[in-house]
C-alpha cells in the first residue's frame, strides 16, 4: 500500500441516529408488538423512517415466514403499502 494513500470515511448519515444491531432489533420488535389496528402514523414514522429499524423488521419477518406466514404477509403488506405511499427518501446514502 502506498504510504501516501488515505482511507476516506463514509459521510455521516443525516436525519437518522446510528442504531446498533441490538438496538435496531429491539425497536423492530417494539414496532411489531404494536397491534396493527392501533398503529398511528407517528408510530410508523418513528420506526419505519429509520433504515436500521426497517432492515431489522425485514430480518425478523424473514425468519418468521415459515412459522407464521399469514402474520408475515399482513405485516409486510402493511409496511410496503405505507412506504410506497409516503413521500420521503428512505435509505438514500449518497
Amino acid at each position: 500500500m502506498n504510504p501516501s494513500a488515505k482511507i476516506l470515511t463514509f459521510p455521516p448519515r443525516t436525519g437518522y441516529p446510528y442504531l446498533s444491531p441490538r438496538d435496531a432489533d429491539a425497536a423492530a420488535r417494539e414496532y411489531l408488538d404494536i397491534p396493527r389496528d392501533a398503529r398511528s402514523d407517528d408510530d410508523r414514522h418513528q420506526y419505519l423512517d429509520s433504515p436500521d429499524i426497517l432492515l431489522a423488521i425485514c430480518s425478523i419477518l424473514r425468519r418468521q415466514h415459515d412459522l407464521a406466514p399469514v402474520m408475515v404477509l399482513e405485516q409486510a403488506s402493511e409496511i410496503y403499502q405505507w412506504i410506497s405511499q409516503t413521500e420521503f427518501d428512505l435509505g438514500l446514502f449518497d
